[in-house]
């Protein structure tokens, strides 16, 4: 028992060593400085020059990713960064005006989360699928996008209304799919994906105040927060996801 411990131990400490830990210091660092200079400029400058820094995050996460990805690298995670890429450089330049152009960016990016999330979803049996908890979650996020959907039926053409709801549906699926992968417990750092989901979803619903309701700088930041840290998060769950032994062995 002892010696099946510590092979796992020793497999898990080799598969997470970084193969390139000087691109990894300097990938790590652009991304702090980057964050704080969006930090910065969210505060105190115009959104338009989150423009120069956000991007830059962007493709620091990809890259670093790319690197540490030990086992086979998932596609679905890079086309959704693209994806993200595209629709940030839009946003920050006029989220009003491209707003067709952001809302079919952001589905093809949820969509590429969707599927990446599939190769995830193995088979067996969720652990409390029918808790409270897990009702309630989905209720209370439901309860938010049809709410907020009400709202911007008012304010929206019919084509960016139609966008805006195949978005939400997409959302919807991914959540579900995140939620299934957590419930299930195959993955160690199950919650992690989880986070990252339920930090998206604040992204989308904070950008949507912060755009259609009312303007506020310190929805911009928070809007700023939830973005990094949900891609940050998605990030970790990818590199770091193990099947727990036990699955392994029950599935």
């Amino acid at each position: 028992m002892k010696e099946k411990l510590f092979q796992i131990l020793i497999t898990k400490e080799n598969t997470t060593k970084p193969n390139h830990p000087k691109r990894i210091k300097i990938l790590n660092g652009i991304i702090i400085l980057s964050f704080l200079i969006s930090l910065w400029f969210s505060l105190f400058s115009i959104k338009y020059h989150l423009i120069y820094s956000v991007p830059v995050i962007i493709i620091s996460i990809a890259l670093k990713y790319i690197i540490l990805s030990t086992h086979k690298l998932n596609p679905f995670f890079i086309l959704g960064l693209i994806f993200t890429f595209i629709s940030d450089i839009l946003i920050f330049d006029n989220f009003q005006k491209y707003y067709t152009y952001i809302s079919i960016s952001t589905i093809l990016c949820i969509i590429s989360y969707i599927l990446m999330a599939k190769s995830y979803l193995h088979k067996g049996k969720l652990k409390s699928i029918l808790s409270t908890s897990a009702f309630l979650s989905l209720g209370l996020i439901l309860y938010v996008l049809v709410s907020l959907l009400k709202v911007l039926s008012f304010e929206l053409p019919d084509l960016h209304l139609i966008l805006t709801i195949i978005a939400t549906v997409s959302f919807i699926i991914y959540f579900i799919s995140a939620g299934i992968i957590y419930l299930k417990g195959i993955y160690h750092n199950g919650v992690v994906l989880l986070i990252s989901v339920i930090s998206y979803f604040f992204q989308l619903i904070f950008s949507i105040i912060n755009e259609f309701v009312f303007f506020e700088r310190t929805l911009t930041t928070l809007i700023l927060i939830c973005h990094i840290g949900s891609i940050w998060l998605l990030m970790k769950f990818l590199l770091d996801a193990r099947v727990i032994e036990n699955n392994m062995i029950d599935n």
